[in-house]
């Protein structure tokens, strides 16, 4: 038996099996399954199913009581051993863990929320962090030659676990503070701008950035791996995928300070625009190393999606720093987009999730380069010259029509489509306050004509449950009406106005306080 054909019986015997014991009660072990089948399904571009057993999952928790605190159940179940204690706890936290990484993914709401402050954070095993660790590429005589290139090292499973938790929890935040339908509706909704209707959607952003800069101070040394000090190989992987996670919240964080830019050039806009770039690079650096240790076949769901995100800025900062005359391809390698372009595309042909990922950003590529070659020509007409002819990978016909917008995309885009954002006609070089040539686009934004084609989500997993016959993209609807379609969706493109936000809260890495 081929090991397709392999792999696709065992998946089948296993969703039987899983289904058998969902009509049975609810179990430790049916829930660990679920989990497990769920982000298999996330892998393989299943997404209801992925959902699905995510939900029977955290249904089933709820229904064991995974979400009480543990010293106060053992109160009242007298047969909860400590260890039976110690599995609850890790299990609870896992469900959480698994629900913010598949929003993230999906574009949906987070579905596994209860109240995390009476369930703790410390596990009993802390000893294990000291047990070594290495990778496991699998039982074939190639595989079991890699094994013997890595030095065994510490694991810290336990304490990056822990540290994984705590940043979820200030994921889970942002999702629903800044991300969620009901957020971007509080922000719409408000003509008259007040000071305090300011304040009040301001808050959230300050509060999660100040969480963020308190979770990466308190983070241990060992758990840190600094963009500026890179180790020569990585440690262990899934220590590379919490600072991966960290990386992708900041420029989750600060694209809405982007998008809703009245004034690209005002402070904050340009400051979240350079946070964003700072963060691209590290998630650049950080895939790199790793697949230099590990090669690229080993990247995860969640890293594979922090290439993604970061590539999203690195086609935003392609746009502003290649120039008529100037070479794309090394503007491309230049800006490291070249490199997150080759990892989408490597990684989508075993995760065939990340399809989509690629096609959008190789989409969005295309126009970049089309309205440049454009322009060329124009120029060339102009003075009689010949234009140059460059080179770059082009989408297939069918990453085009991957990378189409989803009904529920084009919805939620309707307001920023016909929104006009003044730009100035002079470049600057990079690393300054963000200034856009005349006619040039951002990539997070998008012209009120062509909305559709340029668009690029935060979510590239995002579909609308109901399909694509809908009038909801129009100016007419109803923003309330609007904002209950949202559903569980999360919005792709929210906006913060950044004019009043108190930026004091930088200060500490601005001052190098705090090593990025």
């Amino acid at each position: 038996m081929a090991p397709i054909e392999f792999m696709g019986k065992l998946t089948e015997e296993a969703r039987f099996g899983l289904g058998m014991d969902i009509l049975r009660n609810s179990s430790i072990p049916t829930i660990q399954a679920l989990l497990q089948q769920s982000g298999r399904e996330a892998t393989f571009g299943n997404s209801s199913q992925a959902w699905t057993f995510a939900g029977i999952a955290f249904r089933m928790a709820f229904d064991i009581g995974l979400h009480l605190p543990s010293d106060k159940l053992q109160v009242y179940v007298k047969s909860l051993t400590v260890e039976d204690i110690e599995l609850r706890k890790r299990l609870f936290w896992s469900c959480y863990t698994w629900d913010k990484i598949l929003s993230l993914y999906l574009g949906r709401m987070p579905g596994f929320t209860p109240a995390v402050d009476d369930i703790p954070m410390s596990f009993l095993d802390d000893y294990s962090d000291n047990e070594l660790w290495s990778p496991y590429y699998g039982e074939t005589p190639e595989a079991k030659a890699n094994n013997s290139t890595y030095p065994p090292c510490s694991g810290y499973v336990i304490s990056c676990f822990r540290q994984l938790c705590r940043l979820c929890v200030i994921l889970n935040d942002l999702l629903h503070s800044i991300y969620s339908g009901d957020a971007t509706a509080s922000r719409e909704l408000e003509d008259d701008h007040s000071g305090e209707m300011r304040m009040m959607n301001e808050t959230p952003f300050v509060r999660i950035s100040r969480d963020l800069r308190d979770w990466l101070i308190s983070l241990p040394p060992h758990l840190r791996i600094s963009p500026d000090q890179m180790p020569q190989l990585a440690p262990p992987a899934h220590i590379v995928s919490l600072n991966l996670l960290y990386h992708s919240t900041t420029i989750l964080l600060h694209r809405p300070v982007i998008l809703g830019a009245q004034d690209l050039n005002a402070p904050g806009p340009a400051r979240s625009y350079l946070i964003c770039v700072q963060a691209t690079a590290a998630i650049h650096d950080l895939i790199l190393l790793q697949a230099n240790t590990f090669g690229l076949s080993h990247i995860s769901f969640l890293n594979a999606y922090a290439v993604y995100i970061a590539a999203t800025i690195a086609v935003l900062r392609f746009e502003r720093e290649v120039h008529p005359g100037e070479d794309p391809a090394v503007s491309a390698q230049n800006t490291g987009l070249t490199y997150l372009l080759d990892v989408l595309q490597k990684v989508s042909n075993v995760m065939p999730a990340l399809e989509r990922s690629n096609a959008i950003i190789r989409k969005r590529m295309k126009a970049v380069l089309d309205r440049q070659r454009v322009q060329r020509k124009q120029a060339a007409y102009s003075n009689g010259s010949t234009p140059p002819k460059y080179n770059l990978p082009t989408p297939t016909s069918q990453q085009m029509n991957l990378a189409q917008p989803t009904a529920f995309q084009t919805l939620s885009n309707a307001v920023l489509a016909y929104s006009h954002y003044p730009r100035s006609d002079t470049t600057d070089s990079f690393g300054t306050p963000v200034s856009w040539p005349a006619g040039i686009r951002s990539s997070l934004h998008s012209e009120p004509d062509q909305h559709t084609e340029d668009f690029m989500p935060a979510f590239p997993g995002q579909q609308f449950p109901i399909g694509s016959e809908h009038s909801f993209g129009t100016m007419d609807m109803d923003l309330n009406a609007r904002a209950a379609l949202l559903g569980y969706t999360l919005d792709p493109h929210p906006r913060l106005n950044s004019t009043d936000i108190d930026w004091n809260f930088m200060d500490a890495y601005e001052g190098g306080q705090i090593p990025m």
